[in-house]
């Protein structure tokens, strides 16, 4: 085991590693983080890496240019896409460019009319005339692949698609949060929905192949092209899919290691931070996306599921919740409660099935973050440690960073409860024993 001395894991924006600005994600860690962390696991070359909230991609990437084999697991869609981007080989992104303006010069000789557009879920936003050069896009996109639906317009398994067409659907997507920016509000992951169908917005369709082109052009632009990095060859073992952390499809005792950064604590809605690129997967807000936001873990939203606090989640979590449920603020024990109930119980679920697809004596690394509710600390890093011990696993280590920005500090509301809203992130370090 090497020496504990770890990067911060607080992503950051001048990073080195310029695919991490590919996309914006309020959740993401440092790839310096995973670097520092699987030097210091020290692991044989043939090992498996697990994240099972892999996000956009950053430990499964860092984990195969270090030549070790990645598994990545994220329930939205959205993230399973961002993450294969970052893996588009060395040639298609030289070409990239070139290809756009293929794609572009493609789409526009499709025959789309507004009667194609009536019910898509980009409706909720534009209207029918500005949602088909989108359309028009996707679909020279995927025809790269031959798996679009002619009659639907959309991707039949986005889990299937090549690392290049995960490429221009990451460009797609940044283009539709550009154009659409004016639904965007003061919290970084909200996205706004009008309330009148007057309210939706015309986008000029040379306005979107521009804004296409012109995202293709700084992504391809922003890599170091003699980056060893940058590999031609990519591991062929490495899994990126959809699936939940309480349910992961591994076989028993199969992994090495896990590296991850939970979901937070802080009520953080991860589905509406993306409503839009699922909206341009075609997943309406109405269905496939309600059932999405339910699943996630941190979800604001409340479930029918009757869940009953229990011994094994640790003192620190049973002590925090009768606070809560205490407290005089309005809905604190009628909402509030149940969204941190279901915060605990499906953090549990987790840690049990991470525990299940570990081999003994592997090592599972967490990045944790405290949060508040009104005035009640909630320090989550010992609400991991004793959840953990109900699983056999012992802590290592345990290695704090102070994080003076947080959403809460964007809320001027906690100035009513606290002065202060830093928090510490903590990187803990767990084996599984023996």
């Amino acid at each position: 085991m090497g020496s504990i001395r770890l990067s911060n894991p607080k992503r950051n924006y001048n990073t080195k590693n310029c695919k991490e600005n590919w996309f914006d994600y309020y959740a993401g860690y440092s790839p310096e983080f995973v670097e520092d962390t699987i030097k210091y696991l020290n692991l044989p070359s043939n090992s498996i890496i697990l994240d099972p909230w892999n996000g956009i991609g950053t430990t499964t990437q860092v984990v195969e240019e270090l030549g070790y084999r990645a598994i990545g697991y994220d329930i939205n869609p959205v993230m399973v896409i961002v993450a294969k981007a970052k893996r588009i080989d060395y040639i298609s992104l030289v070409n990239a460019e070139k290809e756009s303006n293929e794609l572009i010069n493609k789409g526009k000789s499709y025959y789309l009319t507004d009667e194609h557009v009536q019910t898509d879920p980009l409706g909720v936003w534009l209207n029918p005339c500005s949602i088909l050069p989108f359309r028009k896009l996707e679909r020279a996109i995927l025809e790269k692949n031959e798996i679009h639906d002619k009659k639907k317009l959309q991707v039949k398994n986005y889990e299937n698609i090549s690392n290049e067409v995960a490429f221009y659907y990451l460009a797609l997507f940044k283009t539709i949060k550009e154009l659409l920016s004016v639904f965007r509000s003061s919290n970084p992951t909200w996205v706004k929905r009008p309330k009148l169908a007057s309210e939706r917005i015309n986008v000029n369709e040379s306005i979107v192949y521009e804004s296409f082109l012109n995202n293709i052009s700084k992504m391809a632009s922003s890599v170091d092209l003699e980056s060893p990095n940058l590999i031609n060859k990519k591991n062929n073992d490495i899994i990126l899919s959809v699936s939940t952390s309480e349910s992961l499809p591994l076989p028993n005792d199969s992994v090495d290691a896990i590296i991850a950064s939970p979901p937070y604590c802080t009520r953080i809605d991860y589905a509406i931070a993306t409503v839009l690129e699922l909206a341009l997967l075609g997943f309406s807000s109405d269905e496939y996306f309600s059932t999405l936001r339910n699943k996630m873990i941190g979800t604001p939203t409340i479930s029918k599921e009757e869940i009953v606090v229990k011994n094994e989640w640790g003192k620190t979590a049973n002590y925090f919740l009768k606070l809560v449920s205490e407290h005089e603020s309005k809905a604190s024990l009628s909402y509030y409660y149940k969204i941190y109930l279901q915060y605990f119980n499906s953090m549990y679920r987790s840690l049990k099935e991470i525990n299940r697809v570990m081999k003994k004596g592997s090592h599972c690394v967490l990045v944790v973050q405290d949060s508040y509710y009104k005035d009640i600390l909630i320090d989550l890093s010992a609400v991991f440690s004793e959840m953990v011990e109900e699983v056999s696993w012992k802590i290592e280590n345990k290695i704090s960073y102070h994080n003076k920005r947080t959403l809460a500090s964007i809320h001027q509301g906690t100035k009513k409860y606290r002065k202060n809203s830093s928090v510490k992130e903590t990187a803990l370090i767990f084996q599984k024993k023996e």
